[in-house]
């Protein structure tokens, strides 16, 4: 419900500013090459440590070899593996819902022309599918869910990098003739959406506004809570029923996803980097920060 308010209160915005993080570009942090490095690491030291310039925190990481049993065991990759993401830039289509208001007789709807939902990691287009429908009454435009790449119903691909997946978007609004649209996107899809405004060769007056869902333009590290019972639970989701053997499978990419994991915590376009330098990218559209009480992913904002 305060999601749902607080989208109706961007459309009141004449103007909006995004704040990007600092991030550190010196280097690759070690916690991204091996996820139970990281999640020691984020206990140990708390995540401003964990991704700081901490002495203690980079020998601390180090320790992890990558022929740690625990590693081997669970996700079958070497370190090697988390960097062999690439960016092909040939769009996938993209399966997707769609949800047509009663009426458009709403304020909203005289803002933006449609609202196109990109979910988080792990997640698809049914985790939208009751507050889209909600959105579509309350706002009089129609909502679109899509399933990002190696998620959902949509194809699968070894490449798995946000300038991809804002390709994909991109290739979707063109294919549906959408313009001045309102992108939403949370977790994942909220980088998703700010790579796509950001994108020089995006056509003027294809969006209208920004809503970014518990997500911030900085790169940071994938959190702990992937690994913990509730994110393993929703992971269980995506399982489904082959047609042929009977036997259980999982309807996503894992090991693709797995391997992407570096490339999903950072993104693609550099901050200011310092108060007097402009950044890489600029997008001077109408954007709302929706973030979470106990957010780890949008703290960077706050400073």
């Amino acid at each position: 419900m305060k999601f749902y308010v607080a989208l109706i209160a961007l459309f009141a915005l004449s103007a909006a500013s995004a704040a990007a993080g600092d991030s550190d570009k010196s280097g690759k942090n070690a916690c991204f090459l091996c996820i139970k490095s990281y999640i020691d690491c984020f206990n140990r030291f708390g995540i401003q440590g964990c991704t700081g310039k901490n002495a203690e925190h980079y020998s601390y990481c180090r320790e992890c070899t990558g022929v740690d049993p625990f590693c081997r065991a669970r996700w079958g990759l070497s370190l090697r593996a988390f960097h062999t993401s690439r960016t092909s830039l040939t769009p996938l289509q993209l399966d997707f819902e769609q949800f047509l208001p009663e009426s458009s007789d709403r304020l909203v709807a005289k803002r933006t022309n449609a609202l196109v939902v990109c979910h988080g990691l792990f997640g698809s287009k049914q985790n939208w599918r009751s507050l889209a429908k909600s959105m579509a009454k309350g706002f009089g435009v129609p909502i679109y869910t899509l399933d990002m790449r190696n998620h959902g119903s949509s194809p699968h691909s070894d490449n798995m990098t946000y300038l991809d997946m804002a390709n994909d978007v991109k290739s979707f609004l063109q294919e549906k003739d959408l313009t001045n649209v309102t992108l939403v996107g949370h977790s994942m899809g909220g980088k998703v959406v700010m790579a796509l405004v950001l994108d020089p060769s995006l056509p003027k007056h294809t969006v209208s506004h920004l809503v970014s869902v518990d997500m911030s333009p900085a790169d940071g590290a994938i959190s702990p809570e992937f690994m913990q019972l509730p994110v393993r639970q929703f992971l269980l989701t995506n399982l489904e029923r082959d047609e042929e053997t009977g036997a259980m499978r999982f309807r996503i990419p894992v090991k693709i996803l797995l391997r992407s994991l570096e490339h999903i915590g950072r993104f693609p376009y550099d901050p200011p980097k310092d108060a007097s330098s402009a950044p890489e990218r600029v997008w001077n559209g109408p954007a709302l920060f929706v973030k979470g009480e106990h957010s780890k992913y949008v703290w960077a904002m706050e400073n």
